[in-house]
């Protein structure tokens, strides 16, 4: 979904900032992580805070852990209802000058966020250093296609319009892209457009899980 070199992204401390509104979106969820070890650390000026999570993940993690106690609070939660996953990863923090966006790897959780074996891209936007804005373009439109496509609950789909009115830099339209996604079209139609027939050497993918007889990676292959 990114594309961009960068050190070490730590991923609790990416959340300081002069952001007034925070959107993540996840499929797992650790509401003991959320809320006792995440959300103190957020500043008490950014209040406007979604929660887009996978609709059985968070079934599962209301079933079998303590109640949440700030959920609908301090911050607003929203099942994502999928015939499939919903598994994206993306932190989107803004204001109205400056804006951070994280996309990765990790879910809501220990693991996900501190642990090891993770990975995050982080985009930093502010009005002396554009060159992150289409990052950003393209997280604001993949967020309004996830509610056209699936109905995002009206109460969290209005706080996430007030974010995203309220930054109005983030009203820009872009040639490019970092930042991809598939709810339209598949992520690989989308690298062969990119590679534009030029010669590829070498394909490097990285992955926790992969289909017994790894058609993907030959699918891959077969196309670049």
């Amino acid at each position: 979904m990114s594309a961009k070199v960068a050190s070490r992204v730590r991923v609790p401390e990416a959340f300081n900032g002069a952001f007034t509104g925070l959107t993540i979106t996840t499929f797992g969820l650790d509401f003991d992580f959320l809320e006792r070890h995440l959300l103190p650390r957020i500043p008490r000026t950014n209040t406007n805070r979604v929660l887009l999570t996978d609709a059985s993940q968070l079934r599962n993690s209301l079933q079998t852990a303590a109640p949440p106690r700030h959920l609908n609070r301090t911050y607003v939660g929203a099942p994502i209802r999928s015939r499939h996953a919903f598994h994206p990863k993306v932190i989107l923090l803004t204001g109205p000058e400056d804006g951070r966006l994280l996309v990765g790897s990790g879910n809501v959780g220990v693991n996900g966020y501190i642990g090891a074996g993770e990975a995050f891209t982080q985009y930093d936007y502010n009005p002396s250093d554009t060159s992150d804005l289409g990052a950003f373009v393209s997280a604001r439109t993949f967020l309004e296609q996830v509610n056209e496509t699936f109905t995002v609950d009206p109460p969290a789909w209005r706080l996430i319009q007030d974010q995203l009115t309220q930054a109005t830099w983030l009203d820009a339209t872009v040639e490019s892209s970092p930042v991809v996604h598939n709810l339209q079209t598949p992520h690989l139609d989308q690298l062969v457009d990119r590679v534009a027939g030029a010669h590829v050497d070498e394909v490097v993918l990285y992955a926790p899980f992969h289909d017994r007889k790894a058609a993907a990676v030959r699918h891959v292959v077969e196309r670049l």
